[in-house]
């Protein structure tokens, strides 16, 4: 997979937990970081710190009690000063701390001197600039932060009497920890290239610095890693730049961040800003206070234990739940407003299933729970998101109950859902207008922190056995979409991800599809032709051409079964046997999927493969299978257009695989529609005024041109003529309109898909070897077949390869 952070989408709603470099296999921060800063792009603010303190430093609250560990005390009593805070006049410890000689030197300073004023009671300033949190899989570590004494991270070494003593920290020793960290403070040595803000940039403070975006990306980074790790509502940061400070404050919608100011002049006011930051209560710091993290020891937290202790090989559920039980992360009793009986139920959590990435968005969660309050209950799944709050969209809990009354098949089923009181953005949005007068369009998204409970736990759709389960899935989840559209609701996010396999009701050992994420559906009784949104919603890999090329388009059949046809066509990709060669691959991935088209609106289109391929009505690979003479080559001699293998290494004599015939039809369908599309588009912008339509002709010389030139046209003229002379246009055009009609509805698409499932044969093992785990009693019968109609053992694979798109948000 690519790693240019340049070209890589810039709506990836959907990527997976991390960006990988697929050539290490690890986290790519590069194009993370990148792909964050993109993602903040003209969402960020910059304010007066006298305005900041207007609005966001917090207000006096019960102090939390004082319950220093006497590792702290130990620490912090030893060489202590005299405290900066009198009565309520604020000292600046700042001012005769000296220069920095070097970021060593200003932890050691500022760790020192922030400890030592007295301003957070209860906390302790560490630094962590050497040690990450071990399971953290970026391994990346802010230079201080801010933690509760009884989670002070690392430790201090007994035997060091002479640290003790003085009141010194050996800095090696201390380790992130992203689960309890209450604020990170990054620091840099020099205040204009470590600063990530241009004040002399505007109100935005953009910065077209590489070295100072680089800062910006890694403080967005870290702070993607406390809203994943902890129950954030928001979160502030501290920067520190040389000698010079800002504070800033980032929640789902955007960032505010102070103008950058002197430490020796208004070091009071940062002061003053800690003082109230541990003075204030949970909310105001920014946590959401309907998560309770449990304790290891706790009877629910040994509840959880019990429900797994003894798990079956076949409970895919049992042990994907008993997986997110992992030690070194909180576990969680999380509150979940029920809309229907105004009640507040609660469920337990361990790691999440899934996390989304990203700083601001809809950052979705999801976790296998159990219920708090009932000791019988079977696993749930449970959604964290903060949905956008907007009166056009639905809370995915009400769309999901219309579903589930009218029997909808293959869709999740509710058991409670609501949102949480306070916790919404719609204040910062306020506030940007305020300090934007001007603007009409604010570029931040109201949210809303949202909860939703569904039976089902699915497993991911990459996940199926082999081709035949990969189309049995996405038939399910098109007819899901199809009924939904009959009682006048349309999905509007069909993606990889938000299609699950789930065991089916109708035959054993058997998984079906699941349609999932509801939460950005339209109530076709909305006859609004336009979207919703002022940009494109959705998961930008899997969208169709025309909404990709126009973001304003509203979205329609045609445009959803195009998205089924690009998460088949993802998935096949990366799992089955193919011609594209297997190091190609990632490459082919980025550039269907991920690619875009920059423009100078900074509204990025349809990047050129996805768009050539669906207009064309073939996948071109040619580009990825390089020249060679090596017949033994898996690539030779099988075309230029993807093809698909019935088993790896393309055997002589192996059967046509089914795959093939339906990514050829519909591919003609989509072709067909967009060509007649583009000449009704060209047909519609021709000039209409009455009054300047000239129909005149030109006047052409007596002399034919094809007299002059026959000598050079010779025996080719007869073969034009012919051409010309059969009805060959209209019959095109006949046969164009015939298969576009098929993107009117899901029928011919259902049928399509029933028709290769039901009546022709399909390869029993064609995911690509490399890409699966070694599995007990596997079949090596290359060309053995699924028959029609006989029951088969799902071989659930776990070895995937690492993607770069979850290809949720």
């Amino acid at each position: 997979m690519s790693t240019n952070p340049v070209s890589d989408s810039p709506h990836k709603a959907y990527i997976s937990k991390s960006v990988f470099d697929t050539a290490t296999g690890k986290p790519d921060l590069f194009a993370k970081k990148a792909e964050l800063r993109k993602k903040m792009h003209i969402k960020t603010t910059i304010m007066t710190l006298e305005d900041f303190e207007k609005e966001f430093f917090l207000p006096y609250n019960r102090p939390p009690p004082i319950n220093r560990s006497r590792r702290s005390v130990r620490l912090l009593t030893a060489n202590k000063k005299a405290t900066v805070v009198q009565g309520n006049y604020i000292k600046n410890p700042f001012q005769d701390m000296g220069a920095f000689t070097s970021e060593r030197d200003m932890y050691k300073k500022l760790t020192r001197t922030l400890n030592n004023a007295g301003l957070c009671p209860g906390y302790t300033f560490v630094s962590t600039p050497t040690r990450a949190d071990p399971t953290d899989e970026t391994k990346l570590e802010a230079d201080m932060g801010l933690y509760p004494d009884e989670a002070v991270p690392g430790h201090v070494d007994s035997t060091r009497t002479d640290d003790l003593v003085q009141g010194r920290m050996n800095w090696s020793w201390l380790e992130m920890n992203w689960s309890w960290l209450e604020m990170f403070i990054e620091c840099k040595m020099d205040p204009t290239a470590g600063d990530p803000f241009d004040d002399g940039k505007g109100i935005g403070g953009e910065t077209d610095t590489e070295s100072r975006n680089h800062v910006l990306g890694q403080i967005l980074s870290y702070a993607e890693l406390v809203f994943h790790r902890q129950h954030r509502t928001h979160q502030y940061v501290v920067l520190f730049l040389g000698t010079f400070a800002r504070i800033v404050r980032i929640d789902r919608s955007g960032m505010f961040a102070t103008k950058k100011f002197s430490c020796a002049e208004h070091g009071d006011k940062l002061a003053d800003f800690f003082r109230h930051y541990a003075k204030g209560g949970p909310r105001q710091r920014g946590y959401d206070d309907t998560a309770v993290r449990l304790k290891p020891d706790s009877a629910e937290a040994e509840r959880m234990r019990d429900a797994v202790k003894e798990v079956a090989e076949a409970d895919y559920v049992g042990r994907q739940f008993r997986r997110t039980l992992d030690e070194m992360w909180s576990w969680w009793k999380l509150a979940v407003p029920d809309s229907d009986t105004k009640k507040v139920r609660y469920f337990l959590v361990g790691k999440p299933h899934f996390r989304a990435p990203g700083v601001i968005g809809r950052t979705t969660r999801g976790y296998i729970a159990l219920a708090a309050d009932d000791e019988n209950a079977t696993f749930v799944y449970l959604k964290d998101a903060w949905r956008v709050d907007s009166d056009d969209i639905d809370q995915e809990g009400v769309t999901l109950a219309k579903l589930n009354e009218h029997k909808v098949m293959h869709v999740p089923t509710l058991i409670c859902h609501g949102d949480l009181e306070g916790q919404y953005t719609s204040s910062t949005i306020a506030l940007w207008k305020t300090c934007h007068p001007g603007e009409k369009d604010c570029p931040l998204k109201a949210h809303q922190h949202y909860r939703l409970v569904v039976k089902e736990v699915g497993k991911p759709l990459d996940e199926f056995a082999n081709g035949y389960e990969l189309v049995s899935a996405i038939l399910c989840a098109v007819a899901a979409h199809a009924e939904a559209y009959n009682i006048g609701i349309i999905h509007c996010d069909i993606s990889a991800g938000n299609i699950l396999l789930y065991p089916s009701s109708k035959t054993l050992g058997r998984w079906d599809g699941l349609l999932n994420d509801w939460e950005l559906a339209k109530n076709l009784t909305d006859r609004n032709e336009k979207g919703r949104q002022s940009d494109r919603t959705g998961t930008w890999q899997f969208m169709s051409v025309n909404s990709l090329m126009n973001h304003s388009k509203a979205i329609t059949i045609p445009d959803e079964l195009e998205s089924f046809f690009h998460v088949t066509v993802y998935n096949a990709v990366r799992m089955l046997c193919h011609n594209c060669p297997r190091a190609e691959v990632p490459q082919f991935l980025h550039d269907y999927f991920d690619e875009y088209t920059p423009h100078t609106t900074r509204v990025s289109t349809c990047g050129a493969m996805k768009s050539i391929a669906i207009n064309n009505g073939h996948i071109d690979i040619q580009r990825y299978r390089p020249q060679t003479d090596d017949k033994e080559a898996e690539y030779v001699n099988v075309g230029a257009d993807l093809w698909f293998f019935w088993s790896t290494g393309n055997s002589p004599g192996a059967p046509v695989h089914p795959l093939n015939g339906i990514f050829k039809e519909l591919l003609s369908w989509f072709s067909a529609y967009y060509t007649l599309q583009r000449d009704y588009n060209v047909t519609a912008s021709a000039p209409r005024n009455k009054q300047t339509q000239n129909h005149g002709r030109v006047s052409r010389p007596k002399e034919k041109m094809s007299d002059r030139f026959k000598h050079l046209i010779g025996t080719a003229g007869d073969s034009h003529q012919q051409k010309h002379a059969q009805p060959d246009a209209v019959k095109a055009r006949t046969d164009l309109e015939h298969r576009a009609k098929n993107l009117e509805t899901h029928a011919p698409m259902i049928l399509l898909l029933t028709e290769a499932i039901d009546n022709q044969d399909w390869p029993e093992d064609d995911r690509a070897h490399e890409d699966k785990k070694q599995q007990k009693n596997a079949k090596a019968q290359r060309h053995s077949k699924v028959q029609t109609g006989s029951k088969r053992t799902a071989k659930a694979t776990r070895g995937r390869p690492k993607k770069k798109s979850k290809i949720s948000q």
